[in-house]
């Protein structure tokens, strides 16, 4: 899986609050060899970003962006 795959999906299980596309997109990633500073800096930290910019820009609530946080720390 590539980068931006990985990313796009990471972001989507995010936004739907989805635990387990989040783990299971993570896991492709690692099976693909994406290294873990490449997980942190090239998905985590975009699918995060974008999170906050919903949030700021008022697209979704302060529960999404915890539970996408949240979802984020138990990956790590």
């Amino acid at each position: 899986m590539d980068p931006d795959q990985c990313r796009s999906r990471y972001f989507k299980a995010l936004v739907s609050g989805d635990q387990q596309a989040a783990t299971d997109t993570v896991e492709k990633a690692t099976a693909s060899r994406m290294t873990l500073p490449d997980i942190y800096l090239q998905v985590f930290a975009p699918a995060l970003k974008r999170i906050g910019d919903l949030w700021a820009a008022r697209k979704i609530n302060v529960a999404q962006e915890k539970l996408a946080t949240q979802i984020t720390l138990a990956e790590m």
